[in-house]
């Protein structure tokens, strides 16, 4: 138990600083894939909606306060993320593996729910919701799948 604490939390220092360090050398405009989720998804899945929740909302306070953003938009978005992801735990099949489709939908959805609440509460002027959307949430989403195919891939084998 201990050793898994251990491994998912140098995990996502590892994931963190990629996302701050290495993320916006590979971002197209503002649309830029989030790290983050990958790891809160898959928590998330493997111990549900109300710790994926919580661990959620540390990811967001860890976020927030080591990228100098809004503090409070990454916490709320993230605690979003991470309930939404928790939805789809399944108790009953916990060592069963989910589909590539579905975990890949997934990982869409939770992170354009987490890029949707995050620009709506970090942005530092009033911007139009159709560029919300699009530009900020559906785009970043889509990039986040995107890279997310190669772990589904690895973590398979």
């Amino acid at each position: 138990m201990r050793k898994n604490i251990l491994i998912t939390t140098l995990i996502f220092f590892a994931l963190l600083s990629a996302q701050l360090y290495i993320v916006p050398f590979i971002s197209i405009g503002f649309i830029s894939p989030n790290l983050l989720i990958l790891l809160l998804v898959f928590i998330a899945l493997k111990v549900g909606q109300i710790r994926g929740t919580l661990i959620g909302f540390l990811i967001g306070l860890i976020f927030d306060f080591v990228s100098g953003g809004v503090v409070g938009s990454g916490m709320f978005a993230y605690t979003i993320s991470g309930f939404t992801a928790g939805y789809f735990f399944d108790e009953n099949n916990i060592g069963e593996d989910i589909s590539f489709t579905k975990l890949l939908g997934i990982i869409f959805l939770v992170s354009l729910v987490n890029n949707f609440f995050y620009t709506i509460l970090g942005a530092s002027e009033v911007m139009n919701m159709s560029i919300i959307f699009f530009e900020q949430s559906l785009f970043s989403a889509i990039y986040t799948a995107l890279i997310s195919i190669p772990l589904i891939v690895l973590r398979r084998r």
